[in-house]
């Protein structure tokens, strides 16, 4: 699963959130040197420093395609942050779909999460760990056979053989006709 924060108010802006990283969410301010990872601007509602979210996610967990990571949203602010209209004390996991709000006003986002399911072929055991650990990162989930669930192949390189190539041009339309 790749998750991501997208703005209720501007539908547009997503923001995509890796695994294992804490994002530190805050109003920028003017002429500061902020290390602020999530900016929310125009509200003053917004502290500084105003949440802190981190999704956990560890690689033994890419292979079971049941497994999601744990997502814990930590509130630092003087306004509040609000999870489904309810404001959280301390820190509160966030699930899919739960609407979180940063403040009095509109900094309101809802986290989101699109599948990845990836399988490799032909691919050197160093090359199968690296694609690993950019999965995980990622949040999305690693198997060893291809399924019904799978978005993607990585492979070294592709061959072409006589039976996959008629079988494949059976599948794909013939855009001329």
């Amino acid at each position: 699963m790749v998750w991501y924060f997208k703005s209720k108010l501007n539908g547009k802006k997503s923001i995509l959130l890796l695994t294992n990283k804490k994002y530190k969410i805050g109003r920028l301010m003017q002429n500061a040197n902020s290390q602020i990872d999530i900016p929310i601007d125009s509200d003053q509602t917004v502290s500084r420093l105003h949440a802190e979210l981190l999704i956990k996610y560890e690689e033994s967990q890419c292979s079971d395609l049941d497994s999601l990571p744990n997502i814990v949203l930590t509130d630092n602010s003087k306004f509040g942050t609000f999870i489904n209209d309810a404001k959280i004390d301390g820190f509160k996991a966030l699930r899919q779909n739960d609407i979180v709000r940063f403040g009095a006003y509109n900094s309101i986002y809802q986290l989101c999460q699109e599948p990845l399911v990836v399988t490799t072929s032909c691919l050197s055991n160093t090359n199968k760990q690296l694609v690993k650990k950019l999965i995980t990162k990622l949040g999305g989930h690693l198997v060893n056979d291809w399924c019904n669930e799978c978005d993607l192949v990585v492979m070294d390189n592709i061959t072409e053989d006589l039976v996959a190539s008629s079988e494949l041009n059976k599948t794909i339309p013939d855009p001329k006709k």
